[in-house]
């Protein structure tokens, strides 16, 4: 067995406040497959994922090799306090309550160290960690941008940096986020390491064209560019269908938007749009010729890796946090904001079947560093730092 703890068996306790379910069909997904190979290399694994009342239904189902607790917690949105503070807050102690009533309530072993995803996370992992005596470590995926906007504002910088300087070790998922936590926290490099994403290159591979078309309805003539995010300004789905609109219309080229809401397939030159689930992903990006993300944030993004390991030629942004997984060897990079930019980079492509073939190529043995097995090994490798309190 590989892996840093290929002779030590370890039971890990995770904390997600997005485990996949109902309501998300996404959420902490790539968690989750990350917690599934290291059970796979012999490690015991138990979830504990609180759903907020009313708000999340419940979605516990034996799909997975983990063992899944899905504890209820009284949540609050997110209402700034008149005398300071957050309703957000509140929260966080409700999910600190409901992981520590699940960890006695359903009898769970005690585990050896307690691994959080997201910032999230923090009061719930760091309660039972004191709880029982053992450290917990937490992975951070948000952007530099969502904690000058997001996490900073809601949760209070103070806040933040008390649970930073409390964990036993911190896993960023780009060197990028490294630097800024580093920067930002003064906390010691020795605590904080960069462990990248990690993309299941046995199912997101090369497939057949004509038969992922077939499957869909898709015409087996057309181009289609695929998108795959939320429909937020900072993934660029709106800058895409602008771009796709100054193309001449004799190319006929439509858009594949996974993820976003619906009612975008009523738009032109969208030939579908709607969340896909994640078994499905593979197949609907097959079916695509050239996969597209003016993003203008990312901790790292798991869309474009999954895109790479299909073979799609890329075109998303010339920015740090994309060029620590890709290049000009497998992706065209461009300005997220310009339009102008992108079309162009689309309509190069369109017209280039042979710098198509060199970007997918390319772009398939680049992500092969980004696997979700050596992600795996890593996390193990990291996991037993922590525990060694090195």
């Amino acid at each position: 067995m590989a892996g840093a703890l290929a002779l030590l068996t370890v039971h890990i306790l995770a904390i997600s406040n997005s485990w996949p379910g109902p309501r998300r069909l996404i959420g902490d997904v790539f968690f989750k497959y990350c917690l599934e190979e290291l059970a796979a290399n012999g490690h015991e694994i138990d979830v504990i994922a609180p759903r907020a009342w009313l708000r999340d239904p419940p979605a516990q189902r034996k799909d997975s090799i983990l063992n899944v607790k899905e504890p209820r917690y009284l949540s609050f949105s997110n209402f700034t306090l008149p005398l300071g503070g957050n309703t957000l807050r509140w929260g966080q102690w409700f999910n600190a309550r409901a992981c520590r009533h699940a960890m006695r309530g359903q009898s769970m072993r005690q585990p050896d160290i307690v691994y959080g995803k997201f910032m999230s996370t923090c009061a719930a992992a760091r309660s039972l960690s004191e709880n029982l005596d053992v450290p917990w470590v937490v992975s951070v995926g948000e952007s530099e941008w969502d904690w000058h906007n997001t996490l900073g504002p809601q949760y209070g910088w103070a806040h933040l940096t008390d649970h930073v300087r409390t964990a036993s070790r911190i896993e960023t998922v780009s060197r990028g986020l490294r630097s800024f936590l580093l920067s930002k926290f003064q906390v010691s490099p020795n605590r904080v390491e960069t462990i990248p994403n990690g993309v299941q290159t046995d199912k997101f591979c090369p497939g057949v064209l004509m038969k992922a078309r077939k499957e869909l309805g898709l015409d087996p003539r057309g181009f289609y560019v695929a998108f795959t995010g939320r429909a937020t300004v900072n993934k660029g789905a709106e800058r895409l269908l602008e771009a796709l609109a100054l193309l001449p219309e004799n190319l006929e080229v439509q858009a594949l938007m996974l993820g976003v809401p619906s009612i975008m397939s009523e738009r032109e030159g969208v030939a579908f749009a709607g969340e896909v689930a994640p078994t499905s992903m593979p197949l609907y990006l097959q079916a695509a010729d050239v996969f597209v993300l003016p993003t203008t944030n990312e901790g790292m993004c798991n869309a474009l890796l999954e895109a790479m390991a299909v073979g799609l030629p890329i075109v998303t942004s010339d920015l740090p946090f994309n060029r620590e997984i890709l290049d000009e060897t497998c992706s065209l990079l461009v300005n997220p904001m310009d339009i102008s930019a992108l079309q162009e980079a689309i309509l190069r492509l369109r017209e280039d079947a042979d710098l198509r073939q060199r970007l997918s190529r390319s772009a398939r043995c680049a992500v092969m560093n980004f696997s979700i097995k050596k992600r795996a090994e890593q996390v193990e490798a990291f996991l037993l730092r922590a525990m060694r309190r090195d």
